[in-house]
């Protein structure tokens, strides 16, 4: 069972996933105003352990709680993820169509 915990903006805040048997797995997200899509995730303290930032021409770098980069995302004009690369800048898999 999915399970979410939403704030006073209807923002989901928390995933909850239970299955029997199984410690249930919750993840938390992170908001930097009303509007905002969630940027980061939480660990069980609220503390920040990964965060998405938004950089010019729509890529993105997803970075861990010390601000290492982690990997790239990089759009095409409408938007769609078509590269990715690792922290050093090695593309992960194959060009996206």
């Amino acid at each position: 069972m999915i399970t979410y915990l939403r704030d006073a903006a209807n923002r989901i805040v928390e995933r909850k996933v239970t299955k029997p048997g199984d410690a249930d797995q919750v993840t938390r997200y992170a908001y930097a105003g009303g509007g905002d899509g969630a940027f980061g995730i939480l660990n069980t303290g609220n503390v920040l352990v990964e965060a998405t930032v938004g950089l010019p021409g729509g890529a993105t770098v997803r970075v861990n709680a010390s601000g290492a980069a982690q990997d790239w995302a990089y759009p095409n004009l409408h938007g769609d993820v078509i590269i990715q690369a690792d922290s050093t800048g090695a593309r992960i898999g194959a060009r996206a169509a």
